[in-house]
């Protein structure tokens, strides 16, 4: 009969564990299913030390069989698409380009300059082209209102630098009109 009573926290075990992955409990759920599992295997050795050894053996095999199986079917549950911040039939692939919510493709954005709208300290939100980025600096900090360059992307994430004093005069010279006529042709609402 002891055995009948190992079994059934052996199951009741595993039973927690899924029932862990699947509702956030701060790691109660877990604890109790690490409860389970210690009471199963001392109910066994109560009975026969072959049956607790067996047991031991038993959760050695089939616990990491259980997470590993957990591990891979979690991001796809409705729960772990909304802890992992994902819309449904998001992709993580090398081959879709990330983008913005405009749909900018991030690469875009290497190479240009814009404003840092929030202390990067070292991540933080730039503004360039009228877009709000999150960024890394390059392990400096940047203060809030910094002009920025793009030097690479990281992840999804953009990755900045402090624009030097060369930098912004050449992006300055490139966008100061060069005679009366381009001036009134210059959108201003677009520099707002």
């Amino acid at each position: 009969m002891t055995l009948v009573y190992a079994a059934a926290l052996f199951v009741l075990c595993y039973a927690l564990l899924v029932m862990e992955f699947f509702i956030p409990s701060g790691g109660v759920i877990g604890a109790g299913a690490a409860a389970a599992a210690l009471a199963s295997i001392v109910i066994a050795f109560s009975h026969s030390l072959n049956a607790g050894l067996s047991m031991i053996v038993l959760f050695l095999v089939t616990t990491p069989l259980a997470m590993m199986s957990l591990v891979r079917i979690w991001p796809r549950t409705a729960m772990g698409q909304r802890m992992l911040n994902r819309r449904p039939g998001q992709v993580d692939s090398p081959s879709v380009p990330r983008t913005t919510l405009r749909g900018t493709p991030l690469q875009q954005f290497v190479g240009r300059s814009g404003i840092a709208q929030t202390d990067l300290l070292p991540s933080g939100l730039v503004i360039i082209d009228g877009e709000k980025l999150d960024a890394v600096s390059e392990g400096v900090a940047i203060d809030r209102g910094a002009a920025i360059i793009v030097t690479r992307l990281q992840g999804n994430h953009i990755q900045v630098r402090v624009a030097s004093e060369r930098e912004l005069e050449a992006l300055a010279a490139a966008v100061r009109p060069r005679s009366p006529a381009a001036l009134e042709s210059l959108d201003l609402e677009e520099f707002e």
